[in-house]
């Protein structure tokens, strides 16, 4: 079984910051066999759709 690495961000991150991480995991998570789910809030999905990285999405609402 491939293990899961799943990351929930709630509203805890600016768009800038979001960025940034992307950037900055995108090289990590196509670098290792491990099968990773990142659900950022639903205003930030452009930034991640516009990897080309094994990264999944999840959803989730930007309620408090």
């Amino acid at each position: 079984m491939k293990a899961i690495i799943a990351a929930n961000w709630k509203m805890n991150l600016t768009k800038e910051e979001a960025s940034d991480l992307v950037g900055a995991l995108s090289p990590v998570i196509d670098s290792v066999d491990i099968e990773t789910i990142i659900c950022p809030p639903a205003c930030y999905f452009y930034i991640f759709n516009q990897l080309n990285s094994s990264v999944n999405l999840g959803a989730q609402n930007i309620s408090q």
